[in-house]
């Protein structure tokens, strides 16, 4: 072992955030309530899922867990589905766009609006706390109370907006703000480590290169710098492609002391400079080659 290398810093910066947004606390389970007027503050939502052209764009939710890492609370289901960790500053500030979004929507007086909405191009779910205005604190607790789906539609060039839960009633909403968020990518909404793995539920890792394997167990045995090593292996893109047919230069494997967090990774060479992350035999990501190259001269 060359050198060790910690990232405790950048986790606790990452809790720090999350206390900071209000995102920490216990609540119990609490019945979500289709809401007639929805109001809510961005540190209030708890999920998002945006479906634009009948696909999942991605899936947000907060949900406390058994986790030792509060900043993992957060999961992202669509379209990645393994443990990765959401940029809060990012989610944010997607979240006050949606509070804009919906404090600009003007209700238009028109008794056909049927019109208006033969061109659906988005549904956006939320869960979130009902603003209470005379309470703030139940306005961002843990735990979501209310949800609503927003529905988008275009006509003539311009959008609209109105709730399933009360289609009678539609909006007329500003171009640039929901632009902004359909916009949004998965991508843009995570921290750029692939993938992040809580070393409290590892037992072993197992890394292969050149048919050679090497394990470590235990923090004698430096298990928790071989992890950081490869967490500082930081996604610069999405990868769309096939799935890669390139070298294979290595294998990590995350085995947990429960079979379901297990995880496997695998590092495919693409071109001189970058390599493709395979997560549970997913192409997701692209990863700068020097980096992993890097962690693999730090775990030697």
């Amino acid at each position: 072992m060359r050198r060790k290398f910690s990232i405790k810093y950048f986790l606790y910066f990452l809790m720090f955030i999350f206390l900071l947004n209000g995102c920490i606390g216990k609540n119990e389970k609490t019945a979500k309530k289709e809401q007639i007027n929805p109001a809510f503050i961005a540190e209030g939502i708890r999920r998002i899922s945006i479906k634009k052209e009948d696909r999942v764009i991605f899936d947000v939710e907060y949900k406390e867990d058994n986790s030792e890492l509060p900043y993992l609370f957060w999961k992202i289901h669509d379209p990645y589905n393994i443990p990765l960790s959401i940029d809060t500053e990012r989610l944010l500030e997607v979240f006050n766009k949606l509070v804009d979004l919906q404090i600009s929507m003007k209700e238009i007086s028109n008794d056909d609006t049927t019109k208006y909405k033969e061109e659906s191009i988005a549904e956006i779910y939320l869960e979130y706390n009902q603003l209470n205005k005379d309470k703030k604190e139940d306005s961002f607790k843990a735990e979501a109370d209310s949800m609503t789906t927003i529905c988008i539609s275009r006509y003539n060039e311009k959008y609209y907006a109105y709730y399933k839960s009360d289609p009678t009633k539609l909006f007329d909403i500003n171009s640039y703000d929901i632009e902004s968020i359909l916009n949004t990518k998965a991508f843009d909404i995570i921290l750029k480590i692939t993938p992040i793995i809580e070393l409290s539920k590892v037992k072993q890792i197992v890394v292969e290169r050149d048919g050679v394997k090497k394990e470590w167990t235990g923090k004698e045995n430096h298990m928790d710098d071989v992890l950081s090593a490869f967490m500082s292996v930081f996604a610069t893109d999405e990868y769309t492609g096939e799935y890669p047919t390139g070298e294979l230069i290595c294998t990590v494997d995350y085995l947990g002391y429960n079979k379901k967090d297990d995880l496997n990774v695998n590092y495919y060479s693409y071109d001189e400079n970058s390599v493709v992350v395979v997560v549970d035999k997913k192409a997701l990501f692209m990863a700068n080659k020097k980096d992993l190259y890097e962690a693999l001269k730090l775990i030697e």
